[in-house]
């Protein structure tokens, strides 16, 4: 590894075993991978307080949270609907 700052592949969003954050999110869904993106790098960007970065990742959980409790309040709507005979 050269001394130079890597712009595509910052070190931080490598992990401590040198994984990228993108070989685990790249497989999640968008929400999900955002929001382990910004704990990964919570703390270590250099321009980014960690703090900061840590309520980016709240914002993407609390919005999946709220997704989900959306799909779960339609399956409900859905099976009082229509019954299964």
């Amino acid at each position: 590894m050269t001394d130079t700052y890597d712009n595509i592949n910052p070190d931080h969003y490598k992990l401590a075993n040198g994984m990228e954050v993108i070989d685990l999110t790249e497989t999640l869904d968008f929400l999900t991978g955002n929001a382990i993106k910004y704990l990964a790098r919570a703390g270590k960007k250099p321009d980014q307080p960690k703090l900061q970065e840590l309520k980016k990742a709240q914002w993407y959980l609390n919005r999946l949270i709220e997704n989900e409790e959306k799909l779960l309040r339609a399956q409900q709507t859905d099976v009082r609907l229509f019954p299964l005979t």
